[in-house]
C-alpha cells in the first residue's frame, strides 16, 4: 500500500491547486521528495509516513494515490492511460542525436533502465502518456512519429555545440537555487526560456510606455487649449509647448527604436541644466517597468526590487534594479536565523547540500543550527560588524529627527 504512483500525485496535487512547495508546508513532506515522486517513471514506495500525510493533504484515501483506487469523482480527473510506442524507432531518433541512452534519459528526464527496456522490446511497448510527451520533446519530434503514426522525416543538420561560462555572485546561484525549488524550472531550463523571457518584457515595457507617452500627448493637448484661451497662462504658450513636443517625439523615437535603457532620450548636458539629478545607468524606463510590474504581483516574498546584495557582492542588474527572489522561501530554509542566511547568500552552503532528513518543519531549528555551522569565520565577522554600523547610523538619525521635532 505504501506505494505512490506519480502520476496520481501530480493529478492531485494540481486539482487541488496546490504547487509542490504548498503542498510539501501542508504535508511536512519535503518539496525534493515531492519532485522526485512526480518525475518517477514507475511506482515509488515510501513510508509510511509519507503516504499518510500526502493522502491526508490531498483529501484522498492512500489507495488512491498508490493507483489501487479510482480517482475522486468530484474532482473530475480521468486515469491516465498508457500510449504506445516503437522501440526502432526510439532507437533511431536517439542516435541521430548522438546521445546514449542515459544522455537520452536526462534530456527527457526519464530513466535510462526505462530506455533501454522499451528498445530492446520486439514490438510496441506501453509507456506513460507523459513520458511519450518528454522522448517526444527531447528527441524534437511530434509524439505521432514515436507512436508510429507519421513517418520519420529526415534528419536534420547536426548544429555545432557551444559552451558557456559565466563567473557571476553566491547571491545569483542562490537565486537559481530558490527558483528551481518553488517552480520545479532548472538553471537550464531558465537559460533556455531567457531569450523568450526577455523579449516578451521587453517588449511589453515598450507597449507600457506607449500608454505613458499617450497619455502625455493628452495632457499636452489640454495645455495648448488652456495656453490659447488664457493669455496670462505663460506656461502654456507656445515657446514652452515647443519643448514638450520636442519630449514627446523624443520619446516616440526612442520606443520606435526598441531603446530600452532611453539612452537616445538622454541628453546629459541638458538633463544637468533642467536639474535632473539622476544618470541614465541608475535610472531607465526598463527599470520602472518593472518595478511596476512587481507592485501589481504584489508579492515582496517572492520579488522585490532595491535589494542590495547582488550590489554587495559585486554584480551589476543590466537596466534594471538589484533585486531579491524568494525571500520568504530563503526565510523558512534559515529557520529564522541570520546566521544560517548569511551561510546562504554568502556561498558557505548550498541549499541542496542540505541533508534531506532536515527539510521538514519539524528539523527547522536543527536545519538553521546546520547551516549557522557551514558559515566562515570571515564572513560572520564582516556582517555583524556592518549590522552594528547600520544600527548606530538608525540611532543617530532616529535622534536627529526627534532633535528636528522638538524645535
Amino acid at each position: 500500500m505504501n506505494r505512490i504512483d506519480p502520476d496520481r500525485l501530480t493529478q492531485l496535487r494540481a486539482a487541488r491547486g496546490l504547487s509542490r512547495q504548498r503542498l510539501a508546508e501542508s504535508s511536512h513532506v519535503s518539496a525534493r521528495q515531492i519532485a522526485r515522486l512526480e518525475v518517477a517513471e514507475e511506482p515509488v514506495d515510501v513510508r509510511a509516513t509519507t503516504m499518510s500525510r500526502l493522502a491526508a493533504t490531498l483529501n484522498v484515501e492512500p489507495a488512491v494515490l498508490a493507483g489501487e483506487a479510482p480517482m475522486p469523482e468530484d474532482l473530475g480527473i480521468a486515469d491516465a492511460q498508457p500510449v504506445s510506442i516503437l522501440p526502432d524507432v526510439l532507437a533511431e531518433l536517439r542516435k541521430r542525436k548522438g546521445w546514449s541512452r542515459r544522455q537520452l534519459a536526462e534530456a527527457a528526464r526519464v530513466s535510462p533502465q526505462m530506455i533501454e527496456r522499451a528498445e530492446r522490446q520486439h514490438g510496441p511497448v506501453n509507456v506513460r502518456e507523459r513520458t511519450s510527451g518528454r522522448l517526444a520533446r527531447a528527441l524534437g519530434v511530434e509524439e505521432s512519429v514515436l507512436r508510429g503514426e507519421a513517418p520519420v522525416q529526415p534528419a536534420m543538420p547536426t548544429p555545432v555545440q557551444w559552451s558557456i561560462t559565466v563567473r557571476s555572485a553566491p547571491a545569483l546561484r542562490l537565486a537559481y537555487e530558490l527558483v528551481e525549488r518553488r517552480y520545479g524550472v532548472t538553471p537550464k531550463d531558465l537559460f533556455v526560456l531567457a531569450p523568450a523571457l526577455f523579449t516578451l518584457l521587453a517588449e511589453l515595457s515598450l507597449e507600457w510606455r506607449r500608454g505613458k507617452l499617450e497619455q502625455a500627448r493628452e495632457a499636452n493637448r489640454t495645455l495648448h487649449e488652456l495656453g490659447e484661451s488664457n493669455a496670462t497662462l505663460y506656461f502654456a504658450k507656445d515657446w514652452y509647448q515647443q519643448a514638450f513636443d520636442w519630449g514627446l517625439a523624443t520619446e516616440a523615437a526612442s520606443i520606435k527604436k526598441g531603446d530600452l535603457l532611453g539612452r537616445e532620450v538622454w541628453d546629459e548636458e541638458g538633463m544637468q541644466s533642467w536639474g535632473f539629478t539622476e544618470d541614465d545607468v541608475t535610472v531607465t524606463p526598463f527599470a520602472d517597468y518593472l518595478e511596476e510590474l512587481a507592485e501589481k504581483v504584489d508579492r515582496p516574498d517572492m520579488l522585490r526590487f532595491r535589494d542590495q546584495l547582488l550590489v554587495h557582492q559585486g554584480l551589476d542588474v543590466w537596466g534594471a534594479n538589484p533585486y531579491a527572489v524568494c525571500s520568504g522561501d530563503l526565510d523558512e530554509i534559515a529557520g529564522g536565523s541570520r546566521h544560517a542566511r548569511w551561510a546562504l547568500e554568502w556561498g558557505n552552503a548550498r541549499i541542496s547540500e542540505i541533508p534531506e532528513e532536515l527539510m521538514s518543519e519539524e528539523a527547522k531549528e536543527r536545519r538553521a543550527d546546520w547551516l549557522a555551522s557551514k558559515l566562515e569565520d570571515d564572513v560572520r565577522e564582516r556582517m555583524e560588524q556592518r549590522e552594528a554600523l547600520l544600527e548606530r547610523i538608525g540611532r543617530s538619525l532616529a535622534r536627529m529627527e526627534a532633535d528636528r521635532e522638538g524645535e
